[in-house]
């Protein structure tokens, strides 16, 4: 039985690349980068508002006031950038005010905690770690534990095709959440043709290719492809393990948000643990790239917004754990088997 998850192109760490027209002189960087945002940025429509514009325009005079005075242009464009407070929007000297700082960095491990609860560790939902996860379902398979813990503290994000292979242990019934709906503007229409000329899979190519037809058919806005939502089905549930908690902390983001919901969505079987919210990093998503003309650094942005938005965003908050763990922050996560572990294993 293989889970049918039915998901949007992915977030964060898969970058496309687009080119944008423009006429680009010297000392043009900035304007370059405020009409791709303007243009292109998905975000765009839901962070300038009639309620902030006027506060938004004052903010980009006085850079542009910053940049003919001769102070450094890149970094007046990473503070263009960071006023959106959007992760997935992101410039190499921007700096945003979100998510916490911890002093772990996590090693991805599968292994036993006691005789009735197993461990996987898995930092981040990179591409490639798609088969070490595989092999981390049959290594649970193979250990006669009845509970799971899935620990993504430091997950950022990756592929949500990354963490299919975990579909089978988690899912317990029919699952509903929210799409997305793509921004189109000539410039991500063009990006998302040459995006699915590389795509191999027949099928999956036939499905953008129909979200590209969409997109061309309405210029200057967002289109749904489908229904505003999407399901999570399967023809099987599997009686273990009982109880699986996911485990989570402020650097969560993006494609690790992604799994949290969807696992909650479709599974009775799932409770949510931390200390910290996740980072909240979901609502835009769907990440082009441009490279400026000038300096040739490069500007990251998402062509989609969720269909959660305005009400039910994310970003604002991150994603609250169903149980508060209130043991200290871990100084090391490596191989070994840390308190967080043994104390959810014993209260689950």
């Amino acid at each position: 039985m293989k889970l049918k998850l039915f998901f949007v192109f992915i977030a964060l760490s898969l970058f496309y690349f687009c080119e944008v027209k423009a006429q680009a002189s010297k000392g043009e960087d900035f304007e370059f980068a405020v009409q791709v945002i303007e243009a292109d940025y998905a975000g765009y429509p839901s962070k300038v508002t009639e309620k902030n514009r006027a506060e938004y325009e004052k903010f980009k005079s006085s850079l542009r006031a910053r940049i003919s005075e001769g102070k450094d242009e890149d970094a007046c464009i990473g503070r263009y950038v960071a006023w959106f407070n959007d992760g997935h929007l992101r410039y190499p000297t921007s700096s945003l005010k979100k998510g916490k700082r911890y002093e772990y960095v996590p090693e991805m491990v599968a292994k036993k905690v006691d005789d009735r609860t197993f461990m996987m560790r898995i930092p981040d939902f990179d591409e490639s770690n798609m088969q070490p996860i595989a092999d981390m379902v049959e290594q649970y398979k193979k250990s006669g534990c009845e509970n799971l813990i899935i620990d993504i503290r430091s997950n950022g994000g990756g592929s949500d095709s990354t963490f299919g292979p975990l579909g089978d242990l988690i899912y317990t019934h029919k699952g509903v959440v929210d799409g997305v709906e793509w921004w189109a503007s000539k410039n991500n229409i063009n990006s998302f043709k040459k995006v699915v000329q590389g795509i191999k899979n027949e099928k999956s190519r036939a499905y953008y290719n129909g979200i590209c037809k969409q997109l061309e058919l309405h210029v200057g806005e967002f289109v749904v492809n489908g229904k505003p939502t999407l399901d999570i089905v399967s023809d099987t549930v599997y009686d273990f393990p009982r109880k699986i908690a996911i485990v989570i902390d402020g650097s969560v983001a993006s494609s690790g948000e992604e799994f949290v919901l969807i696992s909650k969505a479709c599974s009775n079987k799932v409770t949510v643990y931390g200390k910290d919210n996740t980072m909240g990093v979901l609502d835009f998503s769907n990440v082009m790239s441009v490279n400026l003309p000038n300096s040739k650094m490069t500007l990251y942005y998402p062509i989609s917004r969720s269909k959660r938005l305005p009400d039910r965003g994310i970003d604002e908050t991150g994603i609250a754990p169903d149980v508060r763990i209130t043991l200290p922050d871990p100084k090391k996560l490596g191989t070994e088997i840390d308190p967080w572990m043994i104390w959810i294993s014993e209260n689950m």
